[in-house]
């Protein structure tokens, strides 16, 4: 299984990436995404990791991301703001609205 690149951001960034460098070993960095505070993460894909997105600090915006195979996808801490998650099944409902996150 292919790994995410790892991304890290500290404050007032706008990560919004998929592409991974092919045999992107993440054993010393084990999140496809870690984020302090102040920012916005948006419409990334996040795969086979120990953490899809984890948040350590607070005031972040995360919504539109996928996140599959991670040991857990979504670590989102307190008093950040998060489109819902929604695990998805074969069908997705009408009713995921458009700021929606999605593991399976």
């Amino acid at each position: 299984m292919s790994k995410s690149w790892p991304l890290s951001f500290t404050r007032s960034s706008k990560p919004s990436s998929t592409a991974h460098p092919a045999g992107c070993d993440n054993a010393a960095f084990p999140a496809g995404i870690v984020a302090q505070r102040e920012n916005r993460i948006e419409h990334n894909q996040v795969t086979g990791n120990d953490w899809g997105i984890r948040l350590t600090s607070t005031n972040n915006f995360v919504v539109g991301n996928t996140a599959l195979g991670n040991t857990t996808n979504y670590d989102f801490g307190v008093n950040n703001r998060c489109g819902e998650i929604i695990n998805a099944g074969l069908v997705i409902s009408n009713s995921a609205g458009a700021w929606a996150n999605f593991a399976f």
